[in-house]
């Protein structure tokens, strides 16, 4: 994004973001194919799983740069601030906030997030 758009933070936070989001989501998919083989779950079901989730990710987490970038071109926040020191930070927050709000039960990649929101 940052050659598609030179000099653009906006273009490159948001590809930093992408491919935060893809590496992640390829770590995770090493680490539950294990789980799934202990488990007897079919290996194309787990794919499935993981591509479904791998989008909702990447969507959610570009929207949610999208939204902070826009607070702070409104000047209802200030990036770089104590109060917000880094945009990774809030990403994570979020990230946390939403597993815990879409799902009832504690994720096992997000140990204990729901108990300090």
């Amino acid at each position: 994004m940052g050659g598609l758009v030179a000099g653009s933070a906006r273009a490159n936070i948001i590809a930093v973001m992408l491919c935060n989001t893809v590496v992640s989501q390829s770590m995770g998919i090493l680490q539950d194919y294990k789980s799934a083989l202990y488990l007897q779950v079919k290996a194309r079901n787990m794919f499935m799983g993981q591509l479904f989730g791998a989008i909702i990710g990447v969507l959610v987490s570009a929207s949610m740069f999208i939204f902070v970038l826009g607070l702070n071109d409104s000047h209802k926040i200030t990036l770089g601030s104590a109060e917000w020191p880094a945009v990774g930070a809030v990403s994570q927050v979020c990230s946390y906030w939403s597993v815990c709000f879409l799902s009832s039960n504690h994720h096992a990649s997000y140990p204990c997030c729901c108990d300090r929101l």
